[in-house]
């Protein structure tokens, strides 16, 4: 669709146009413009996707005071649009007074310290209506990082917080700690690929002692170690609110394996474990038996992404778990095997979906920024990545999403043998 029909549509208070996907057009910030003139009057736009639009900062300020009189869009995505820091000032300032918008995505866009400082002032208004937000790889740094957890401090609304590759160590870790001991909101909180250690560990760790709200906790490519897994293996044995932990590349190796297998054992709430690429020096078959014995007692436990386990192995675990989604297996009949275990099958099963996907096309997406894979497969990528994003993941049934799945395994292997 191009941006003058859409424009009309918007124009013409199109019933029918509840959502406009406009991603990856090169609009520009004369696109931009007409699109934000049509929302000052629009009445049945709720999403709008102008991600990888190229817009700018004079196009962020258009977008921006549309928000400002707008009083129907609940998510809007300008991930990748180049606004910098000026650009998510001006953001911040309409979110102050639009009291609709819940979810806006912001990813990649060089917010920087200052646009951070920025956001904060948004999230401590009280009339925001934002509850979900995407801020990951925008240079925050630690600084920036204090600006946005203070102001959680004083947000009771804000549920959700990808905040990845944002270089904020471990006193931005230590940032996070404070505001998660008094934040009574926040339920999901992606920190990974934060330069955080073994003392950022520390900090969290002691933090999930006392927080008894965040359900979800993704955490991978910290090298926290194994002093690091020892601080997060005693939260486990306190925490009562974690369903769901990622703790993938974290240089975690046999000792903090053990730490955290032991913590499990004490722990009831714990529904989901990613503990792919830990680096396990000793026998990490061996080490596993005591979840494995665990979960024929607890049936809602789930462990994802083990590696480096045999055929047989894989068998007498999603026999004996009730669900183990174990992926990357080398010639990728551990996914297939877990799809025909029919593990999407319940209803319940949704948020582990939901995990799947953010890591599945987070996977994707590395693979096509770092020029990995070939052309054809890139646009093999990008294309599941389109039909996952799109599909109304309520309605589709069990047997589709296994297609989509084991597409995206068949896209992976294919990628592989084309380097």
């Amino acid at each position: 669709m191009s941006t003058s029909s859409s424009v009309k549509r918007l124009l013409d208070n199109d019933p029918t146009m509840t959502t406009l996907d406009l991603s990856s057009a090169q609009i520009g910030d004369e696109g931009a413009r007409s699109i934000a003139e049509a929302l000052k009057v629009n009445t049945t736009l709720i999403i709008l996707d102008l991600s990888s639009t190229q817009i700018g900062e004079k196009g962020a300020r258009s977008i921006a005071e549309a928000l400002k009189e707008n009083t129907t869009l609940t998510k809007l995505d300008l991930s990748e649009t180049q606004i910098g820091e000026k650009g998510a000032e001006y953001i911040f300032e309409a979110l102050k007074e639009n009291t609709t918008l819940t979810t806006l995505n912001l990813r990649y866009n060089q917010i920087g310290e200052k646009g951070a400082e920025s956001i904060a002032k948004a999230l401590k208004s009280k009339r925001t209506a934002l509850t979900t937000l995407d801020l990951s790889e925008n240079q925050i740094g630690e600084t920036g990082a204090k600006y946005i957890f203070e102001a959680l401090k004083e947000n009771t609304t804000f549920s959700t917080l990808h905040f990845a590759e944002n270089q904020i160590g471990d006193n931005g870790a230590k940032s996070i700690a404070e505001a998660l001991k008094s934040d009574t909101s926040l339920t999901l909180l992606n920190i990974s690929s934060n330069d955080i250690e073994k003392d950022g560990a520390r900090y969290i760790a002691e933090a999930l002692e006392v927080n008894i709200t965040l359900n979800y906790l993704e955490f991978s490519a910290n090298e926290i170690g194994d002093k690091g897994a020892e601080s997060i293996s005693e939260a486990l044995k306190k925490n009562t609110a974690l369903n769901l932990l990622d703790l993938t590349e974290t240089r975690i190796g046999e000792k903090g394996a053990g730490d955290i297998a032991k913590a499990l054992e004490e722990n009831t709430t714990l529904t989901i474990l990613n503990i792919r690429d830990i680096q396990i020096v000793g026998d990490f078959e061996d080490g596993i038996k005591p979840l494995i014995e665990r979960n024929r007692k607890i049936k809602d436990f789930y462990i994802f992404y083990l590696r480096k386990l045999s055929r047989w192995k894989v068998q007498e675990i999603t026999s004996t778990i009730p669900l183990a989604l174990i992926q990357k297996h080398e010639d990728g009949s551990a996914m297939q095997l877990a799809i025909k275990k029919n593990v999407m099958k319940e209803p319940k099963y949704q948020d582990i979906i939901e995990y799947i996907k953010h890591r599945e096309m987070e996977g994707i997406r590395d693979a096509v920024t770092s020029g990995k894979y070939s052309t054809m497969t890139i646009n093999e990528m990008r294309m599941y990545t389109s039909i996952i994003e799109k599909k109304d993941r309520a309605n589709l049934k069990r047997k589709q999403l296994g297609a989509l799945y084991l597409a995206i395994e068949a896209a992976y292997i294919s990628g592989s043998n084309k380097k």
